[in-house]
């Protein structure tokens, strides 16, 4: 006992004497004294420039403690410091210390900054530029150095982790970065390395000028340093973005992961992310981290209304039905590395229609874009603004583009990179439906191909294909187009806004044009176009009426020359053209459709053609023969073409169109007169001679042969008397 007494004394004889040592030396000994000792040891062991700017302090029970006031460090005294801070306090407990545990105490960090920076050269301002001093053996060498870290990390406990009023910054020239990070707090609990460590986030970042974000983090960390792995438990994300649309856009999520460096891979579980009124679930997991990452997972959405969506977020619907854009749903398998991306699997449903197939990014780098999806149906009128004819009745859509207005995004289209296939089932538009569509599209440096273009369309076929140049000053645009037994009603119809022809048409297109505007793309267009209609009919407009009532008129002057015409001349005709067959071959140039000759026949009667149409101005010129088949059966009429001329604008009224060439009707009527008199005197004279001859022509014939017969009988009885005298 009484040695043990003296022990006990002897003990607490020292550990007075060592509190009174600490007492003195913290009474006695100023650390600021000390900086530029501490500032050469940071710059010969780092290579940084510390400059202790602030007072230091320190404490001693019941914690020993250090506080260090504003201070910064740079990697040389020529440049400006990069991180900052204006005040860092950390201390351990005292008394624990004797019996060999480390209790951290509270460690607080106040108005850290942080200036990161990297120039158009690629250099960076923290990294220093000259080595540092490596570490003497001694100071190396530690009794427990080798000891595992997760072995000298578990007696160490940190009540809390508190960094406030913090700000860093950083800027990337060579890759345009520009982000501000704005921490209002983080703090972190119970800090014990085995058991769950409560954290707390409230930030604020910064992209550029227009985008911010606010954060709050909440969340659950247990780290596994013995099987190098944290896991994360109730993750609670707060974000709110503003700047990307005109009302922020609030993001929330609930999670859990596991993040194993060991391995080098992840697990993010998503129980909810909420984009405004957009739900999504879903899991990712990431591998291989540590040299090429791979990620794979699912995500899948509730149903969500995109009108109301679209609202919530501060934006207006565009204008279409009241039955669209009533719900969303999508789901997809993903998976990708750090320099693609790719969603297979994918199933979107828009209302009553359903998309399905893939998407990826191919190159982050290049934003390669490939799509290969199919397409189930979809009413594209229900997605439209309302047509003129339901905002006005005036015939003229205000949503056509003038023949100045820029058609196309050059710029945009100067950048797309993307390769892909699409096909719909079934597409309505104007009303009409096209099935079994195919598009596939080709689009990289500035040259667009979309090869074949196919569908079944107003119970036709077209095939065909578009390129498109974007890469000199002006686009340049090839089209072919091969329609087969194409329904012309419906585009008349809603091309010319009246039904102006109808039947089946087949044609064959081959143009190139070049520019951005209507008019520039008509003006230059060059190309030709082969036009086949069966079975047609030409609305408002009859050619063979105009021309009847023309001659009513004209033979009823000389009804003597030509009697019963009436019987001959349709008493009722049709309102319309019949086309039973249309042939044409067109050429365009100069913002012209040029129809140099062409034919078609109604019924049993033939019409010959020549015109052109002015693409830019819609107005047309065109110049018809009509035959009638009820006048062939006249001699004098038999083969004549009656003109007919047709000039006006496509959006005029077809009655007003054409009119009869009344001057070149009476020509032709004056020479048929002329000849039925010449004829007419022919025929008396025969009379006279014995001869049945109706025309001058016959005559001459018959008066001919009778001449030759004469002569033939002559010379018979010659011979006849010559053999009688010779017998």
């Amino acid at each position: 006992m009484a040695m043990a007494k003296r022990i006990g004394i002897i003990l607490g004889g020292l550990l007075a004497l060592l509190i009174l040592v600490v007492v003195l030396v913290i009474l006695l000994v100023d650390p600021n004294a000390h900086k530029g000792r501490i500032s050469e040891l940071v710059e010969s062991r780092s290579g940084y420039q510390l400059a202790l700017e602030g007072d230091l302090g320190w404490s001693l029970f019941p914690v020993l403690g250090l506080d260090v006031g504003a201070g910064s460090l740079a990697v040389d005294s020529q440049t400006d410091p990069f991180l900052r801070w204006q005040q860092a306090a950390l201390g351990v407990k005292l008394l624990p210390l004797f019996s060999g545990e480390l209790q951290a105490d509270e460690i607080r960090i106040a108005g850290l900054q942080a200036n990161l920076q990297v120039d158009a050269q690629g250099h960076n301002n923290w990294s220093p530029q000259v080595a540092a001093e490596p570490a003497s053996a001694g100071s190396a060498a530690g009794g427990d150095e080798g000891a595992p870290l997760e072995q000298r990390l578990q007696a160490v406990t940190i009540p809390l982790l508190m960094v406030t009023e913090s700000r860093f910054s950083y800027r990337d020239q060579t890759a345009g970065t520009d982000l501000q990070l704005t921490l209002d707090r983080l703090r972190l609990k119970d800090v014990q390395w085995q058991d769950p460590i409560s954290l707390d986030l409230e930030a604020g970042i910064q992209q550029g000028p227009d985008l911010t974000v606010s954060v709050t983090l909440e969340s659950q960390l247990s780290p596994r340093l013995a099987e190098q792995r944290i896991v994360l438990d109730a993750i609670k994300l707060q974000l709110k973005l503003a700047g990307l649309t005109p009302q922020p856009v609030p993001i929330e999520l609930q999670a859990g992961g596991e993040l194993n460096w060991g391995q080098g891979t992840a697990r993010l579980n998503l129980e909810r992310i909420s984009l405004a009124q957009l739900v999504l679930s879903g899991e990712l997991t990431a591998t291989d981290l540590n040299q090429s990452p791979r990620l794979q997972g699912q995500l899948d959405s509730r149903k969500v209304a995109p009108r109301q969506l679209l609202t919530s977020l501060g934006l207006e619907p565009p204008p279409m039905g009241d039955d669209v854009l009533r719900h969303l749903q999508f789901k997809s398998r993903l998976s990708g590395t750090d320099e693609r991306l790719l969603l297979n699997n994918l199933q979107l449903t828009l209302d009553d229609s359903t998309l399905t197939g893939q998407l990826s990014i191919g190159d982050f780098a290049a934003m390669a874009l490939g799509f290969d999806l199919q397409l189930d149906r979809i009413n594209l009128d229900a997605y439209l603004p309302p047509s003129p004819a339901e905002e006005g009745k005036d015939g003229t859509s205000g949503d056509a583009p003038a023949g100045d207005d820029q058609l196309l995004p050059v710029e945009a289209l100067r950048q797309l990179n993307l390769a892909g296939t699409l096909q719909v089932g079934e597409l309505q538009y104007w009303q009409q439906s096209a099935r079994d569509m195919r598009i596939k599209v080709n689009a990289r440096d500035g040259l667009l191909r979309v090869e074949p273009l196919q569908a079944e369309l107003l119970d036709g076929a077209l095939n065909g294909s578009l390129r498109l140049d974007v890469r000199g000053p002006a686009p340049q645009m090839t089209t072919r187009l091969d329609v087969e037994q194409l329904e012309l009603a419906p585009v008349s119809s809603r091309l010319m806004e009246k039904n102006l022809i109808s039947g089946r048409a087949s044609l064959l297109l081959d143009s190139t044009a070049s520019g951005n505007t209507t008019d520039e793309l008509l003006r230059s267009a060059l190309g030709e176009l082969q036009l086949n209609v069966a079975e047609g009919i030409l609305h408002g407009v009859n050619l063979n009426a105009i021309v009847v009532d023309a001659l009513r008129d004209q033979l009823r002057r000389v009804e003597q020359l030509f009697p019963n015409y009436q019987e001959y001349l349709p008493r009722q005709l049709q309102e319309d053209t019949d086309i039973s067959r249309l042939q044409a071959r067109a050429r365009i140039e100069n913002g012209e459709l040029i129809m140099p000759d062409f034919a078609f026949y109604t019924g049993a009667s033939g019409i010959d053609a020549q015109g052109r149409v002015d693409l830019l101005e819609q107005a047309f010129v065109f110049d018809f023969g009509v035959a009638l088949s009820a006048l062939e059966r006249n001699k004098y009429l038999h083969g004549a073409r009656w003109p007919v001329h047709c000039a006006g604008q496509l959006s005029g009224a077809p009655a007003d169109w054409c009119r009869p060439d009344l001057s070149a009707i009476s020509s032709i009527l004056k020479q048929a007169a002329g000849d039925a008199l010449k004829n007419k005197s022919a025929a008396e004279l025969g009379d006279k001679l014995g001869l049945e001859a109706e025309d001058q022509q016959q005559l001459r014939q018959e008066v001919q042969d009778k001449l030759q017969a004469e002569e033939e009988r002559a010379k018979r009885k010659l011979r006849e008397k010559l053999n009688k005298l010779l017998d």
